[in-house]
């Protein structure tokens, strides 16, 4: 346990390049914390590295029992991202009291490494079959059952565009069935009035076993063909009791790439230049290198053109009026 809390710490030290001295007393400390609150952690390894994953059940109970929330039944959100090479995953309460508090999150498991499929099938190794059976069994607190909704009502699964493919045993938005949500690929996409099939848990999970009997028996060349025949499969879904339609779609991710997509369509292929004399009018800040917007930047541009408090000429406004008008329902509410 302390290994891995050191290598974590390592990690940090390299990322932020600075020196960090930190007892071995102070990692055990900080470790006891931990633990009093989501119970014993266990390390395992991923490939090389390591990681830290906690048993779902306490991490539940201590989130219920933060602000004494004692209801009936809970909705319990699934979320992971990967920052500074640590992939974290973890749980929240929606339907508690300051479900948007940082302190209503509770980590079950993170390591070092990547959100990559082979990385989190590892950790969910661990943590996915106890999941599963408090989806369908509950949850007893101080002797009552309290129902725990993974699937009901809410969606209950988050994340980026490449998080939420990946646990969906998907290959993401650069294969060729690129949606987590249909079958749609990227020729159909130029198909005016193209409806996609969606996806659902039982194809996802079908479709991964053909994929890989097909696989065992074909040449490593054709490995890219068999999984695009197979919409685009990666493997198993990683969470096998959330539907795909429970997986939210990140809105600001989303948006973000409308608005960088719209800029490049705009400046480079309709050459309108009072589209960057709008960007340095509003001081925006430009991410490099990706020379892009981040999500922040985005909405704030959006929202000025909505209000016409900046001046943008044809040919283009259209698709930031129409960006602008999606805009306003990309938050949380």
């Amino acid at each position: 346990m302390v290994t891995f809390l050191k290598e974590l710490i390592k990690k940090f030290v390299t990322y932020l390049r600075i020196q960090v001295i930190v007892s071995r007393h102070t990692i055990r400390k900080e470790l006891q914390k931990l633990q009093k609150e989501y119970g014993d952690a266990t390390e395992f390894k991923v490939g090389e590295k390591l990681g830290l994953y906690f048993k779902p059940k306490p991490c539940i109970i201590s989130r219920i029992k933060w602000k004494n929330q004692l209801f009936t039944k809970y909705q319990i959100v699934l979320s992971g991202d990967c920052g500074g090479n640590i992939t974290k995953f973890c749980l929240f309460l929606p339907n508690a009291t300051l479900s948007q508090s940082p302190f209503n999150i509770s980590i079950l498991g993170y390591f070092a490494g990547g959100d990559d499929y082979s990385n989190l099938k590892e950790l969910l190794n661990y943590i996915g079959d106890d999941l599963e059976e408090i989806s369908k069994n509950g949850i007893v607190i101080d002797g009552e059952t309290v129902e725990i909704e993974f699937q009901q009502n809410l969606s209950l699964a988050v994340g980026d565009l490449k998080f939420i493919p990946t646990l969906m045993g998907l290959q993401g938005g650069s294969a060729d069935c690129f949606c987590p949500w249909c079958y749609i690929s990227r020729k159909d996409v130029e198909s005016e009035g193209f409806r996609a099939e969606k996806r659902t848990l039982d194809e996802l999970l079908l479709k991964a076993e053909q994929c890989e009997a097909e696989l065992k028996t074909c040449k490593k060349s054709k490995t890219a063909g068999v999984r695009k025949k197979y919409g685009s499969v990666k493997g198993k879904p990683l969470i096998k009791f959330i539907k795909p339609e429970h997986f939210v779609p990140p809105p600001l991710h989303l948006l973000t790439e409308l608005v960088n997509s719209s800029i490049k369509y705009v400046t480079n292929i309709l050459k309108n230049k009072t589209l960057q004399d709008a960007i340095q009018q509003l001081n925006l800040n430009i991410h490099y290198p990706s020379q892009t917007l981040n999500g922040n930047e985005s909405r704030k541009l959006l929202e000025k053109i909505r209000k016409l408090e900046v001046i943008l000429e044809e040919p283009g406004l259209e698709l930031f009026l129409a960006a602008a008008d999606v805009e306003q329902y990309a938050q949380i509410v």
